[in-house]
C-alpha cells in the first residue's frame, strides 16, 4: 500500500480546517448526503429491490450533479481541509501524471458564480468571492 498525492486546481472558497458554521455541529458531516437529503432522494432500505436500488443511485447522482457547488477535500486524510468550489472547475493531477491546463478551462461563467452565491445564501454561508486555488491532497 502506498500513499497517493494529488495536485488540485479548483475555483472556490477556502475554508481551511473549519467547515462552514452551519455544518460544524453535524455528526459525521457528508456533503453529498446533505445534497441528496435536500433533493428528497429516498434513503437506503434493506428490503429494496435491485430496480429500486438502481433508481436510488440514479437519483443520488442526478441530485449531486445538479448542485452548483461541491466540497473539495485537500491537505490529507488525517488533517482534512475544505474548499467550497463551483462544480465542474476541479482539475486533478495525480502523482506522476501531469495534466494540461488549457486557458479556456479557467474561464468561469458569471452565471455559475451567481448560482454559487445563491446556494451559499440559501445555506446560511457567508459569501466570499471565489478564486482559483491550487492545493494538494496526500492520502
Amino acid at each position: 500500500m502506498g500513499i497517493d498525492t494529488d495536485g488540485i486546481l479548483v475555483f472556490g472558497i477556502d475554508f481551511d480546517e473549519e467547515l462552514p458554521e452551519a455544518w460544524q455541529n453535524v455528526e459525521c458531516f457528508d456533503f453529498e448526503d446533505m445534497v441528496t437529503d435536500e433533493a428528497n432522494v429516498p434513503k437506503l432500505r434493506e428490503d429494496e429491490t435491485e430496480e429500486e436500488k438502481h433508481a436510488r443511485w440514479a437519483a443520488q447522482i442526478k441530485a449531486v450533479d445538479a448542485c452548483p457547488v461541491e466540497l473539495v477535500y485537500h491537505c490529507s486524510e488525517g488533517l482534512p481541509m475544505y474548499i467550497l468550489a463551483i462544480r465542474g472547475t476541479r482539475q486533478v493531477a495525480s502523482l506522476g501524471h501531469p495534466e494540461e491546463i488549457l486557458p479556456h478551462n479557467l474561464e468561469v461563467p458569471q452565471e455559475k458564480i451567481d448560482a454559487m452565491k445563491k446556494w451559499m445564501t440559501e445555506h446560511d454561508i457567508e459569501w466570499q468571492e471565489p478564486t482559483w486555488l491550487l492545493c494538494s491532497y496526500w492520502g
